[in-house]
């Protein structure tokens, strides 16, 4: 069997109920039916052992960074509560395409029945948690790219990903919405977590 250490996963935090741990980039989340395939689901009881502890939330296999445990059931149903009161800020680090400058917010509703892609629709979605705040950070001119930080409530899959597509700037090593080839993958992190009581941050990588 995999071991945490094997995949890369490490814990960030543990308190009160929840966890945060560390996933890398290439690294499934969640256990897939009918595939033995090494994830970070599947290595959570040996990081707590004699608990039994629940995934929060997802990333993408290429997306690394901050994964939410739950380990106990109270935490659990809090964290849905919260989830659907809007309560829960997820902020991510990429490096995208161009230059963008500012903020700027992408309330497109997305289209996610594709199991491969998803689709920005030309309305806007009425729920603000599937909304994309984007706030530009610094830029390289040289390479022509710009660092942003997303901000995310609850979030949709390809969310972040599909969102910056739209507006022209892709993230860097994105083979799905055309952010083109990078020896260090998808620049894509969810490298903080706020919500009530509970706070986690991963090491930013870009």
């Amino acid at each position: 069997m995999t071991t945490p250490g094997e995949l890369g996963v490490r814990i960030v935090k543990w308190e009160d109920g929840f966890a945060a741990v560390n996933k890398p980039g290439g690294v499934h989340s969640a256990i897939i039916s009918g595939r033995d395939e090494p994830c970070v689901e599947a290595v959570l009881p040996a990081l707590f052992p004699g608990m039994e502890p629940v995934l929060l939330n997802r990333l993408d296999r290429l997306t690394s960074g901050l994964l939410l445990v739950a380990l106990t059931p109270e935490a659990r149903d809090a964290y849905l509560e919260y989830e659907d009161q809007g309560a829960i800020k997820k902020f991510y680090l990429a490096r995208v395409r161009g230059r963008l400058d500012g903020i700027v917010s992408v309330r497109n509703r997305l289209d996610t029945d594709d199991r491969k892609t998803t689709r920005v629709l030309a309305e806007p979605d009425e729920d603000a948690r599937r909304w994309t705040g984007v706030t530009a950070l610094s830029h390289d001119n040289a390479a022509d790219t710009s660092l942003v930080r997303c901000l995310i409530t609850k979030g949709a899959r390809h969310q972040i990903r599909a969102h910056l597509a739209s507006i022209g700037h892709p993230i860097v090593g994105d083979p799905l919405y055309g952010g083109g080839e990078s020896p260090r993958g998808l620049m894509l992190q969810h490298q903080r977590l706020e919500m009530p009581g509970f706070q986690a941050e991963a090491i930013p990588l870009f």
